[in-house]
């Protein structure tokens, strides 16, 4: 224990302490022993103990989580709820990431053409499965100028190759990066700490913070919608940009709202350790998340284009 000017606080959490208590009211470490974690005591954790639901009230209680419960959760191991918190979110986050290639991939944009003698010439795919969604007469193309789409097309079989391959590579790349964020927090904990699974259920229930990209995936997938009404020239329809726009802003939300969460989490690190926590969690883990969102990206792209190569599904 840890005293100065009559305060009495837990060596482990910090939490002011009676004289005469012999457990901490927040983590209840033993007082007197070494700090030491505990079982998962989180709302989810009893949910699931009783077979009820509780994911979207684990969902508002980790948003809202002030210092002390931070403290609290950062001394819980790792438990059968917390894993199967992260779980069900990180398969909520592939189904997101699959859903949202709906509208990048097997979409093509065709741009008026001209022969030698200034007509006007059309594209037409050669490859199998292209279907013409939406065109505009040939004599307005003129109008609107060469930069101006004429035609879109679309290829079903493109998407749906793409979107369980790009779940796939999410499920992959989001593992990865969880792996190594708990395995590095463990590490970069001095080494009286290392084997006391601190932060390991926190850093899992920090799924949570998922929903907000959810939302930006579900965004995503609706770009087709700016696509058509660009072509058809509707009367109003969200333009591609404000699509892109409103899901940079949710999954940027998300993304900055998770790692500034990580970061007080840190903070509940023994002051001996600290400082070590806090730099992993507030520069490795956004360098981390950066690699396997490039290494989805590139193994995404690098694998489809020989399949649609060997299966003749290239646009031209």
């Amino acid at each position: 224990m840890v005293t100065g000017l009559s305060v009495l606080r837990c060596p482990a959490c910090g939490q002011q302490l009676e004289s005469s208590a012999d457990r901490c009211p927040l983590c209840e470490i033993q007082l007197g022993d070494d700090p030491i974690t505990g079982d998962d005591l989180t709302p989810y954790a009893r949910a699931h103990a009783q077979g009820r639901r509780g994911w979207s009230g684990m969902v508002a209680w980790v948003w809202s989580a002030g210092a002390g419960r931070l403290k609290h959760l950062a001394l819980m191991r790792s438990s059968a709820a917390s894993r199967r918190f992260a779980r069900v979110n990180v398969l909520l986050f592939a189904l997101g990431v699959a859903l949202s290639q709906l509208s990048v991939v097997g979409w093509k944009w065709v741009y008026p053409q001209t022969h030698s003698d200034g007509a006007e010439a059309s594209a037409n795919p050669t490859g199998a499965g292209w279907f013409q969604v939406a065109s505009i007469p040939r004599s307005m193309t003129l109008e609107r100028g060469a930069d101006v789409p004429s035609d879109l097309w679309w290829n079903p079989a493109q998407s749906l190759i793409a979107v369980p391959l790009a779940g796939v590579l999410a499920l992959f790349m989001i593992w990865w990066v969880g792996m190594l964020t708990r395995t590095g927090a463990a590490w970069f904990h001095r080494r009286p700490y290392r084997k006391q699974q601190r932060l390991a259920a926190a850093i899992q229930y920090s799924a949570a913070w998922v929903v907000p990209l959810l939302a930006a995936f579900v965004v995503l997938a609706l770009r087709p919608i700016a696509y058509v009404g660009t072509i058809a020239r509707w009367r109003w329809c969200p333009s591609d940009h404000a699509f892109l726009i409103l899901a940079a802003i949710l999954g940027g939300l998300g993304v900055t709202l998770w790692w500034f969460w990580l970061v007080r989490l840190g903070a509940t690190a023994p002051a001996a350790t600290r400082a070590r926590v806090i730099a992993f969690l507030a520069l490795g883990v956004p360098v981390l998340a950066v690699a396997g969102a490039s290494a989805w990206w590139y193994g995404k792209e690098h694998a489809l284009a020989p399949i649609f190569d060997l299966l003749g599904l290239r646009f031209s």
